[in-house]
């Protein structure tokens, strides 16, 4: 008997999330070629992940029924986004007890919508529902100090009367290993799987030029990480020749690109065209992430695995989600304790680049990304609804 699966995205909405969305959809198609499956998203959002599935994946289209939802405005926060957000929770509820799904999958639920979802659930049965949680998760390594954002945190919703039939998604070993460590009561209802991607198709990394500068990248939006980027190339750039510093992404706001003045090249204030984004990833020599190391205790980095994909090692100040893949997949580039110490050893790279260390980095890397590709996740996928419709 074939197995029916709603897939429902009722938190993000545009382009910028829809490869996820897209990676994540054909992660179950893979993992169950047998299944009907069912996605409901915000119209446009779902035209975004139409878009992003690959070629190769052209005939997933035909096997998803497309079913547009509304979703609750993101500009709301607090207990005033709570009132919205029942409406798409109850009706989502309503058709996963009137389809017949066998299981269903949240590609992303925020606090106030997992508040929503625990009060509904316990109303009437439900099919398994397996809700995957992003960054809000890390609010459980750093609690807020006010008391009223502490009653409004996702941990405090995490540890109301728990559904039976309600199960989580931690993207990535790390981040389970981290939820067991701070909460190992709740951490039986989660289960790990790395971030699904869709990997980017580099030409094969060929080998620098002698003379030929050596470019730093800072993969995705400028946002946090941005500033102690910025300071990193002045340093370096005023101690030592040969460096080019690279926005592979956007700064959004006038604050980021005044920061970043004319000593880092590519910075616009808008989104990139693909192929540009893929041009500029491919001639980045290093990609550089200072994100503050507790921001990556109990979050997945997207930013990681773009670089990983585009084959280009990363100089990282050390955090727990980066360092397990190192432990797990070999030389990936450089994990730093310090900007001092990420300062020194990009001045040794400049001084001395060691080629043979930087082709092995590279190629390990392409062969790294493949941890979050559709086809290698699909297995664990199944495995994992298997576990939790038993």
């Amino acid at each position: 008997m074939s197995q029916h699966i709603l897939v429902c995205e009722p938190q993000c909405s545009g382009f910028e999330h829809a490869p996820v969305n897209a990676a994540l959809l054909e992660a179950v198609a893979l993992a169950f070629p047998e299944a009907r499956i069912t996605f409901r998203a915000e119209e446009e959002h779902s035209r975004w992940v139409r878009e992003a599935l690959p070629q190769g994946a052209a005939a997933l289209g035909a096997r998803v029924h497309w079913h547009p939802m509304a979703i609750p405005p993101r500009s709301i926060e607090g207990w005033r986004r709570v009132r919205h957000e029942f409406p798409w929770v109850r009706s989502f509820l309503a058709e996963c007890r009137s389809a017949g799904y066998d299981a269903c999958i949240l590609g992303s639920v925020a606090r106030m919508g997992l508040f929503a979802l625990k009060q509904e659930m316990r109303r009437a049965p439900t099919p398994p529902i397996l809700a995957v949680l992003h960054s809000e998760l890390n609010v459980l390594a750093h609690l807020p100090r006010h008391p009223l954002r502490r009653l409004l945190c996702l941990d405090t919703i995490l540890a109301l009367p728990h559904p039976p039939r309600l199960h989580y998604i931690a993207l990535g070993e790390s981040i389970l290993e981290g939820i067991r460590e701070l909460r190992p009561r709740q951490a039986r209802r989660f289960h790990a799987l790395d971030l699904p991607y869709l990997l980017p198709e580099p030409p094969e990394e060929m080998p620098r030029p002698d003379g030929e500068p050596v470019r730093f990248g800072f993969f995705g939006s400028a946002g946090k990480g941005f500033e102690p980027f910025c300071r990193l190339a002045a340093e370096v750039t005023a101690r030592s020749s040969g460096s080019e510093w690279w926005l592979v992404g956007f700064a959004p706001s006038q604050c980021e690109r005044d920061l970043a003045g004319d000593r880092i090249r590519g910075v616009s204030p808008d989104p990139l065209p693909l192929a540009e984004y893929a041009r500029r990833a491919t001639s980045i020599t290093y990609s550089v992430m200072v994100l503050p190391p507790h921001a990556y205790r109990l979050r997945a980095s997207a930013s990681f695995i773009d670089t990983l994909a585009y084959g280009k090692p990363v100089i990282c100040l050390r955090n727990p989600y980066v360092a397990s893949y190192f432990a797990r997949l070999g030389d990936l580039g450089y994990l730093c304790d310090s900007l001092d110490e990420m300062r020194d050893l990009i001045l040794r790279i400049l001084s001395d680049f060691p080629r043979e260390r930087y082709q092995q980095q590279c190629a390990n890397a392409r062969a790294a990304s493949k941890t979050f590709s559709p086809p290698c996740l699909a297995p664990q996928l199944r495995q994992i609804i298997e576990r939790i419709t038993a």
